[in-house]
């Protein structure tokens, strides 16, 4: 099984106050955890009370849910969510086929749709086996990945000045294994319009300004109507490229 980067779990351990400073930044911890959902994390109480108005319509659902799948719990989910973006980036055919349907919505045919690309579950379980699926396929090779600064995926590490490179293993879908990579993974993926969550406003803005770059969301649906989100960015080359932007 390939190993989640650490940058996804550091990014994990932050500050999920939208209004912080430090909101999602891996360089800094986030020692505080909400005591009710054990899955939400805070630099300190501020933070958590200022984000209480927001957290409490997630909190009771995401105990719950930690109680009710025992050893799946919510945190573990959203490490699982990050994974799958992860592994389907090294997926470089089938992310040119997303970007192509990425510009297709957002073109002025269609009214320049502000969204994103996403996989929504309704069970955690159909993420397990997506990501279960997208490991299986054969690595036919392994390539440098650069991510953009502040982004889940950045590993932030710099060696004599420069930024080190992430090791990332490329897959593709073979033909044997077409039809059930579009039932366990594909089926799931659309583009949505749904511009709703605050973690979500600055990258939206900053990916209507480039063809280069566009979100990948994926999002579980936990008990009753409620959902938790984890998203990425996507780049055209495979890494982030400064001079695309």
């Amino acid at each position: 099984m390939s190993a989640t980067p650490s940058s996804v779990k550091k990014v994990l351990g932050s500050c999920v106050n939208p209004s912080c400073q430090y909101f999602s930044m891996m360089a800094e911890k986030a020692p505080l955890k909400c005591s009710k959902c054990k899955s939400a994390k805070y630099c300190n109480q501020k933070c958590q009370r200022a984000h209480w108005p927001q957290h409490k319509e997630y909190c009771k659902i995401w105990a719950a849910s930690s109680a009710s799948n025992g050893e799946v719990p919510v945190a573990q989910i959203k490490l699982k969510m990050a994974h799958l973006i992860w592994l389907v980036r090294g997926m470089t055919e089938y992310v040119d086929y997303m970007f192509n349907e990425y510009r297709l919505h957002r073109s002025e045919a269609l009214e320049a749709r502000r969204g994103f690309m996403e996989f929504h579950f309704d069970r955690w379980e159909q993420l397990y086996a997506a990501i279960d699926f997208v490991e299986s396929l054969p690595v036919f090779s392994e390539a440098d990945f650069f991510a953009m600064p502040g982004t889940p995926s950045h590993a932030g590490f710099i060696e004599d000045g420069a930024e080190v490179s992430q090791k990332i293993h490329l897959r593709r879908v073979t033909p044997d294994r077409a039809l059930k990579f579009m039932k366990v993974v594909d089926s799931f993926m659309h583009f949505t319009t749904d511009d709703t969550r605050p973690n979500l406003q600055r990258a939206l803005d900053l990916t209507e300004k480039t063809d280069n770059v566009f979100i990948m969301s994926v999002t579980v649906r936990l008990e009753g109507t409620y959902s938790t989100h984890m998203y990425d960015f996507y780049y055209k080359n495979l890494s982030w490229k400064p001079a695309g932007l």
